[in-house]
């Protein structure tokens, strides 16, 4: 049985290759139609996943750190400064690749830990800022 993918997924399936990624899964991952695909080289990878119908656009360090993802949102307010809000699937791919060659470079083995330490920073804020009372 085909699975049905966003247009905007399909799409973005053809630039992360046209960047020399390759797909490393694509799949349907639960009864709730949930599906992921993943995309990586050997410095980033990059997945789309859906969970229970809302879409999301990761991206991790595939060399050092391939179990640390950052989402759209953070790495929107690290490259273009604080917001808030969530991000429609368009949007989250529209970020990543209009800001793909700032991605590369902040991944890159010299600012990797510069750039891990700021999307740190920036996820522990906005913990505090959705969970006020639970974080310290």
């Amino acid at each position: 049985m085909a699975i049905d993918w966003p247009l905007e997924v399909v799409a973005f399936e053809d630039f992360l290759k046209s960047k020399g990624l390759t797909c490393q899964r694509r799949e349907k991952l639960s009864s709730f139609g949930d599906k992921l695909v993943q995309f990586s080289d050997e410095k980033l990878a990059v997945r789309v996943f859906s969970e229970r119908a809302v879409w999301f656009v990761d991206i991790a360090d595939a060399a050092a750190h391939p179990k640390e993802w950052y989402d759209a949102g953070i790495l929107r307010d690290f490259m273009l400064g604080p917001a808030t809000g969530a991000i429609s699937l368009a949007d989250q791919i529209k970020l990543v690749k209009e800001n793909w060659p700032v991605i590369v470079h902040c991944f890159s083995a010299p600012q990797l830990e510069v750039t891990r330490k700021r999307l740190a920073g920036l996820e522990q804020e906005r913990a505090k800022r959705l969970f006020p009372g639970l974080t310290s």
